[in-house]
């Protein structure tokens, strides 16, 4: 059975939704990736995608906390990705001429939240925390992917990152407010989109249903993964689509279905390796 002291995160519980049997071998079994979901040539360009997009975020971190670091320009880049250093730096550039002006003046760069749901908890780390006591809260997260479906707002609210991080900052986002409670409709969400220079912003509010219907979903989620027992109790998936961009579907003899599921790979794989709740060292 998964450990009592298990965190719970957007990407176990994406993981579990999806496919129950990834969320076993994954987080239960502990199973290092047997391999990339991409092969071939390609694999060395998704993995400087990877760096790359890690890299921005770094450079972000940075800029908030206002440490002195080499130019970007003069920094290295990932290698197998042709035009990673142009489309790096164009990132960057987008951010600097980004007006941030609307959000709290109070900016805490990679912040991680814990809060509870029932007898479990759940982790949210946020690339920006900008907060104002008795005001606003409003969480920032960098998007370097291409997707159109970030485009989408109807989309993006149902998202299950979303979900999370709203409901963790209504939770449990007193602990970085002066003790004060935030309530829901005080919460924000705003993505900010490094590939959409016409529209950099897609910016997502909460409210007490909200807050109330999370909870709901979420906890219904974290206990039915916390009371299976043994493999047999994580069946695979009955959608082979969501096979595709999986990384344990050899051990399970899986191609992948047509397409027709969105998947944002390359930050789906850059949550997992930032996740806590995952180390393949451990």
């Amino acid at each position: 059975m998964l450990d009592a002291a298990f965190v719970f995160s957007q990407q176990s519980l994406g993981d579990f939704e999806a496919c129950p049997r990834r969320f076993y071998l994954r987080y239960i079994a502990r199973l290092a990736w047997p391999a990339s979901w991409i092969s071939g040539p390609d694999a060395a360009r998704h993995q400087a995608r990877l760096r790359r997009g890690a890299l921005l975020h770094r450079w972000i971190e940075r800029h908030w906390l206002g440490i002195p670091a080499q130019a970007p320009a003069s920094q290295p880049l990932p290698d197998g990705d042709d035009g990673a250093a142009d489309n790096l730096r164009i990132w960057w550039q987008r951010f600097l001429d980004t007006d941030f002006g609307d959000l709290p003046a109070q900016r805490l760069p990679e912040l991680s939240l814990v809060a509870a749901l029932g007898r479990r908890r759940l982790l949210a780390r946020f690339d920006l925390l900008a907060i104002e006591t008795a005001g606003r809260a409003v969480i920032v997260d960098w998007k370097t992917s291409a997707s159109p479906t970030l485009l989408d707002t109807a989309s993006m609210r149902r998202r299950l990152q979303t979900r999370v991080y709203l409901y963790a900052l209504a939770t449990a986002g007193a602990a970085c407010n002066g003790g004060l409670p935030i309530e829901p409709a005080r919460c924000h969400l705003w993505y900010w989109l490094a590939n959409f220079p016409e529209q950099p912003w897609l910016r997502i509010g909460y409210s007490d249903a909200e807050y109330r219907a999370d909870y709901d979903r979420l906890l219904a989620l974290a206990e039915d993964a916390s009371r299976r027992a043994g493999e047999r109790e994580f069946p695979l998936t009955d959608d082979e689509r969501h096979c595709a961009s999986c990384a344990y579907r050899a051990l399970c003899r899986r191609t992948g279905g047509p397409a027709g599921i969105s998947f944002e790979n390359d930050e789906a794989d850059q949550s997992l390796l930032e996740d806590e709740a995952f180390d393949p060292e451990d």
